[in-house]
């Protein structure tokens, strides 16, 4: 049995704990219609270039917000400016690079007289468009939709609309803009209309007054997540008959989509593009996540962030601790796995501690008392969600799209 050095000794203050908000409150967050949309977002949240992507973008709008700030108030110096760079961007590259662009290249001995001269209106072209750039590529390659802080958001209309991304319909969001515009217009109407949304879908609703049937009726989708939906296929139904029927319905159409001839084609199928995983696989990985809880859930990210963490801040570390102190956080927060008449139950950490002073915790077990998880398969849930996380072409996107 290995006796565990504790974190305080180790110094280990630059590492993620179990209990943090990210895999308790966030993960408890997850609803169940929206489960694999969730998950696949915090999975896209922990690329390397979309989490890069998201600081810079963040730290844009900041940037735009100081020197409209400055731009519009007596103290506009260099000064200033680099006060206000250096404060968002970290790096001396990064606030030499920031300065030269929004400058446009003065030399630094005239700066000073021809600050005054600087269009402002050009400055928010030219960051707009390095916004959309990002932005851009993150919905197109990374399926990722950037959304500034809710509170800030009507401060930057001007260089950025993050509705380009997210209308599930273009033709219909036309069309409804025509009509409220008509309805603006006329004050009488032949038609009846029922816009509506709930927190799990949104609807809209169109009846033409002499034809007294729907000309529209169409339900989709309010997946709360910062990420592609591709709601992109329309079913009719009639929600008059019981629900078994309806669920049955839908069943024969998702068991169709899944087999392995189906008559139904996906997006890149019609196009002839590579897909990188097939229907089976997808199908398999797909009940395996639905079987998942928010607990485990949060147990899978965490494994992921203490390796990667570990890997940044300690890279001297070795593997086998690192998996030792994942298991010794896990337990801690989860319990221990104690068998009772042959049935294994999870018993509180300090609870068990208590019955059992002298017991350490081991990278494999055989007795009645075990970890709440085993260092290989800490190893083999890593090595597993690296491959929907890492890379330019990570796998969390074949949970939504194939």
């Amino acid at each position: 049995m290995t006796k565990r050095t504790s974190k305080k000794e180790e110094g280990n203050k630059f590492l993620p704990s179990r209990k943090d908000y990210n895999y308790t409150t966030v993960i408890d967050r997850f609803e169940k219609y929206a489960f694999t949309y969730y998950f696949a977002y915090e999975l896209a949240a922990r690329n390397n270039y979309v989490a890069e992507s998201l600081i810079f973008l963040k730290d844009l709008f900041d940037l735009y917000l100081v020197l409209d700030e400055i731009n519009r108030s007596s103290s506009l110096t260099v000064t200033n400016i680099e006060k206000a760079v250096e404060k968002i961007f970290t790096t001396e590259e990064m606030c030499k690079i920031i300065i030269s662009r929004l400058v446009d290249d003065f030399d630094n001995k005239q700066l000073p007289s021809k600050l005054n001269e600087i269009d402002f209106r050009e400055l928010d072209n030219n960051i707009s468009s390095l916004i959309y750039f990002k932005a851009d590529k993150l919905y197109e390659e990374y399926y990722v939709i950037y959304i500034p802080k809710e509170e800030q958001s009507g401060k930057f209309n001007k260089i950025y609309n993050p509705f380009k991304y997210i209308e599930l319909d273009k033709s219909l969001t036309r069309y409804m803009n025509f009509r409220n515009n008509e309805e603006s217009h006329n004050e009488e109407k032949d038609y009846k209309i029922n816009e509506a949304k709930n927190d799990y879908f949104m609807v809209y609703q169109e009846i033409i007054d002499k034809n007294k049937d729907f000309s529209l009726n169409v339900i989709y989708p309010n997946y709360r997540v910062n990420l592609r939906d591709f709601t992109n296929t329309k079913i009719a139904l009639n929600l008059n008959i019981p629900k078994t029927e309806l669920l049955e319905y839908v069943e024969k159409i998702k068991d169709e989509y899944d087999s392995k001839n189906s008559i139904i084609r996906t997006r890149k199928e019609l196009l002839k593009e590579k897909i990188k995983v097939n229907k089976t696989e997808q199908k398999k990985l797909l009940k395996a996540i639905s079987s998942l809880d928010n607990k485990k859930i949060g147990d899978i990210l965490f494994i992921y962030d203490y390796y990667y963490y570990c890997n940044k801040n300690y890279p001297n570390k070795l593997i086998g601790t690192i998996k030792e102190e994942i298991q010794e956080e896990l337990t801690k927060f989860n319990g221990f796995r104690v068998k009772v008449n042959g049935i294994y139950q999870s018993v509180p950490y300090k609870k068990f501690l208590k019955k059992n002073p002298n017991f350490t915790l081991s990278a494999e077990q055989s007795s009645d008392n075990k970890a709440d998880i085993t260092t290989r398969s800490i190893a083999s849930k890593y090595n597993l969600i690296k491959k929907y996380i890492d890379g330019d072409e990570p796998l969390y996107k074949t949970l939504i799209e194939l």
